[in-house]
Order: structure tokens, then C-alpha cells, then sequence
């Protein structure tokens, strides 16, 4: 390889290999040396100019302290991990840390969306958030009443929520997430709320929650203590669904699982007449969904209501029994019971329009209450085309006039109709 050199003083150009650029030092034109400048008269001398060689050389000098640069930025990251790992300072650490405040707020996406134009937190950089952190309870002075963020915040292992706070929605896939502290304001915990939260293994559910929606904890599957939960009315079937909680024989109770009083969940091979304990309150949604062994079902009169679709399709139910304490019955809750015969109905019921739909069979309606009280019962006359219906009154005998009914002294139906 050949490289041409140019004379500083002459200005000639001389063509040599690389080798003999290494020993040439006088201009083979004007025998002056390369690396030597000639004053001009009445200048100062200037800085001699380097040869394309001696470029050539600075430049691959240049490249050889860069490289030394990056090694020694290589050896001392290496140094501080090492000096980090020596001093227990590792990413878990820094997760199990807690966020200020300050950090926190700094972190969330907020607006008016809450109840009565309070604060809507909407979203949360997972990024920035890491360990323990406390929910600010106000932002701009302004309370917070609805959460709606969260998900995916994977460093988060505890949290905060704070009182004033009436429905949380968000922390799914926070895998990290071990303790959770619910405010006594809360009422609703919303759809996947805490689901895949893989670490977190017990919670207590104020009783001021009267809502868990469908797969609340969905997989949270180290979940195995779930203490409080004495409000509930509303709770889906599968708000627990692939819990350690539901897999724990212990917690059944005559083939019924029960969270606080509500009967939240019922095993596939229950079968014949059953009767929900006195004391429960509510009874879940989709909790006897197509129990098809299922032939009867006493209510008593502690609960107050009965879930959407909670006895929905059990073919071969025929004998229903609902006690004087329920005012609420969702949609549907006994839909498609098709052998549906003889409904015993408290006086707390308002309404059948939508909760006995396509139980064509019924035929007898033993009403727990004065006929004058059944007036005011909202009852669609479609959907029982052969049903007749019977007042209570203990002292009715064969000779009184109307259709009325009671219990005999053994506890079955004594009815009367002239």
C-alpha cells in the first residue's frame, strides 16, 4: 500500500509504501526535513504541519485511548455492582423500598371522574413506582373517591388505598404485591381488580363493601385467609376463582362456601333438597348456577338477597321456599328452573318481572303475606300462565272463602281454595 506525502516547504508530492514512510525524513525534491517549517521574514513561526502519516498515527492513538476509556468505565461498573451486591443494595431492595409521597402523586394520571366531581386516578407509570406506597387520600385538596389505575405496576409489593376511597378498580398483574389496605369507605371492588396478583396471601374485606365483582382475585392463587366481609349483598361466583381459599376443603360447609354471611359458591355434585343456614344474608351470583341434582332449596329469612343468575337453569328444581327477609332478587336469578312447581314467596319481595323468566310449570305461588299485600306485587301473569296463588292465614280452614295457605304442625303446605 502506497501513500502520498506532501513537502511542507516545496509543496512536492512523493509516493512511498508504508515502510518507507517510517524512515523517510527529507523531501527527496528539496532535501528539506517533513517535520521541520521555514520562518517567513518578519512572521512568527508556525506550528509545523503534520504529515499524513503522522495523521494517520493520531488517529489510531485517538481509537486506542478510547478503547482504554471504555474499558476502564466497564471495570469500574463492574466495581460498583460488585461493591452493591456486597452491600445487599440489589433491585429487590430498591422494590422493597417505599415511594415517598412526593413520588407517588408524581406517578399518577388524575382527573374530576369521581363521585360529585371528586378525584378519578386513572393511571399510574409502573416505571416510576417501586415498594410500598400510600395513595394520596387528597390531590389539589380535592378527595380521591375512585381508583382506576395500577395494573401492571409489577415492583409494587404493598399498598395503601385510602379512606374516602369508595371503589377501586386496577392492580391486576402486580405480581409483586403482598399486602393490601382497604379503607372502611369502600363499597365496590370492581371487575379483575387484584387478579394474577400471584404473592398476595390474605386480605381483609371491610364491611363497608357490599360489591366484589366478577374475578376480583381472580389467580391469586397463594390467597388462602380472607377475613371481615360481614356487608356484602353483591358478590360474583368467580370473584375467587383459582384461589388457595377455594381449594381448602376446611373452608366448606356442607358442600357451600361462604365468604363473612354471604353463601358465595356451591359444589357441582350438590344434589336434592338443601336448606342455606340460618344467618346467611346473601346469596352470590351464579351460586347454584345449573345444579342440575338440585331438586329443592329452603331460604330462611336472614337473607336479605339473592344474585343474578344465582339459581339459573337447575333443570330439575321443582320446590323453592323464600323467606320474609329478602327484598332483592337479581335478573334471572331462577330463570330456566323448567320443573319449577310450587314457589313459597316472603312478603319482603316487591317484584318477579325478571327473575323467574321461562318457569312455565309454576303452579303454585304461596304468598307469606295478606292478599291485600299482594296487590302491590309486581308479578308479569305471561310468564306463569297455570299459577295460582295463595295468601297466608293460619286460622283459614276448608269452609273459608278466597285461597289461602298454611304450615301444618309437621311443617308441610296446607292450602285452601273456595
Amino acid at each position: 500500500m502506497e501513500i502520498s506525502l506532501t513537502c511542507p516547504h516545496c509543496g512536492e508530492e512523493t509516493l512511498v509504501s508504508l515502510d518507507e514512510a517510517k524512515n523517510l525524513t527529507l523531501c527527496p525534491h528539496c532535501g528539506k526535513p517533513f517535520k521541520e517549517t521555514v520562518p517567513q521574514a518578519g512572521k512568527k513561526p508556525q506550528k509545523p504541519q503534520k504529515t499524513q502519516w503522522e495523521q494517520f498515527e493520531d488517529q489510531i492513538a485517538k481509537q486506542d485511548r478510547k478503547i482504554k476509556i471504555i474499558k476502564i468505565l466497564a471495570i469500574s461498573l463492574l466495581s460498583v455492582g460488585v461493591i452493591a451486591a456486597a452491600l445487599g443494595i440489589t433491585n429487590s431492595v430498591i422494590d422493597n423500598a417505599e415511594c415517598t409521597p412526593e413520588e407517588v402523586l408524581a406517578a399518577l394520571g388524575y382527573d374530576y371522574g369521581g363521585d360529585d366531581g371528586s378525584i378519578r386516578i386513572y393511571s399510574a407509570d409502573s416505571e416510576e413506582l417501586f415498594g410500598d406506597i400510600v395513595i394520596p387520600a387528597t390531590i389539589e385538596g380535592v378527595k380521591v373517591t375512585r381508583i382506576e389505575a395500577f395494573s401492571g405496576c409489577d415492583r409494587i409489593t404493598s399498598v395503601t388505598i385510602p379512606e374516602g376511597v369508595t371503589s377501586v378498580y386496577g392492580f391486576s398483574s402486580c405480581e409483586k404485591l403482598e399486602r393490601v389496605t382497604l379503607p372502611n369507605t369502600l363499597t365496590t371492588i370492581g371487575s379483575s381488580t387484584f387478579s394474577y396478583c400471584y404473592k398476595l396471601t390474605s386480605i381483609t374485606i371491610p364491611d363497608s363493601v357490599t360489591t366484589i365483582e366478577t374475578q376480583a382475585f381472580y389467580r391469586c392463587t397463594l390467597l388462602s385467609e380472607i377475613n371481615g366481609c360481614g356487608g356484602i349483598k353483591n358478590i360474583d361466583s368467580d370473584a375467587f376463582e383459582q384461589t388457595e381459599y377455594l381449594s381448602n376443603e376446611a373452608n366448606w360447609e356442607n358442600e357451600a362456601l361462604y365468604l363473612g354471611s354471604c353463601l358465595f359458591q356451591t359444589k357441582e355434585t350438590i344434589s336434592g333438597d338443601y336448606t342455606v343456614k340460618e344467618g346467611t344474608t346473601s346469596i352470590a351470583a351464579r351460586a347454584f348456577l345449573q345444579r342440575q341434582n338440585l331438586t329443592g332449596v329452603t331460604i330462611p329469612d336472614s337473607v336479605i338477597s339473592i344474585g343474578t343468575d344465582a339459581f339459573w337453569d337447575c333443570e330439575n328444581l321443582t320446590d323453592v321456599s323464600i323467606g320474609n327477609g329478602v327484598t332483592e332478587i337479581g335478573d334471572s336469578a331462577f330463570g330456566y328452573c323448567l320443573s319449577l312447581t310450587n314457589l313459597v314467596l316472603g312478603s319482603g319481595v316487591k317484584s318477579l318481572e325478571n327473575s323467574f323468566g321461562a318457569c312455565e310449570s309454576l303452579q303454585n305461588l304461596y304468598y307469606y303475606g295478606a292478599q291485600t299485600a299482594w296487590s302491590e306485587v309486581y308479578v308479569p301473569q305471561w310468564n306463569f300462565p297455570n299459577m295460582t296463588v295463595y295468601y297466608y292465614d293460619g286460622s283459614a280452614t276448608e269452609t273459608s272463602a278466597g285461597s289461602y295457605w298454611h304450615y301444618d304442625g309437621n311443617g308441610e303446605i296446607v292450602a285452601y281454595q273456595r
